[in-house]
């Protein structure tokens, strides 16, 4: 018996309700990486707020943010755009593979008395609304940083 042989036997083995309870889990994981990483990416924007009114509100600093140099400024905003992206990036490819996943085993899996699928919503999809608080928080960081006082 060669080893193709036995591979292609092993998998016409394998009980599909296995298969379906892994492919589930792999989705869940997509669901919780999205949720996990988006939060993760707003509680350091929010820090990066928190720095920046300190810094340019705080009596207890000499360091004034509209005296000090460009480089410092630009550099500033270039963090606050790279975690933004990474967060919506980030968030949109955990979407997209939970997605795409989602309808392969529906497609393939579920049974043809279980076609129910719920009406589609566009607008307000989780992805959308943690997009969207990614943008906001990124726009207020790049305002308290280049307005004035």
């Amino acid at each position: 018996m060669t080893k193709a042989k036995s591979i292609k036997e092993a998998r016409e083995n394998i009980n599909p309700d296995i298969v379906y309870q892994e492919l589930y889990e792999e989705m869940r994981r997509y669901r919780d990486y999205e949720l996990t990483s988006s939060t993760w990416f707003m509680v350091i924007l929010l820090a990066t707020i928190s720095g920046i009114i300190t810094l340019k509100f705080g009596d207890h600093s000499n360091f004034d943010l509209l005296t000090c140099n460009f480089l410092f400024k630009v550099i500033s905003s270039f963090l606050c755009t790279l975690i933004a992206l990474s967060g919506i990036l980030s968030a949109i490819f955990a979407a997209c593979r939970y997605n795409h996943l989602r309808d392969w085993v529906t497609k393939n899996f579920e049974p043809d008395w279980k076609k129910y699928k719920p009406k589609d919503i566009k607008f307000l999809k989780p992805i959308w609304l943690i997009v969207t608080t990614q943008v906001t928080l990124w726009i207020i960081s790049l305002f308290l940083i280049w307005a004035n006082k």
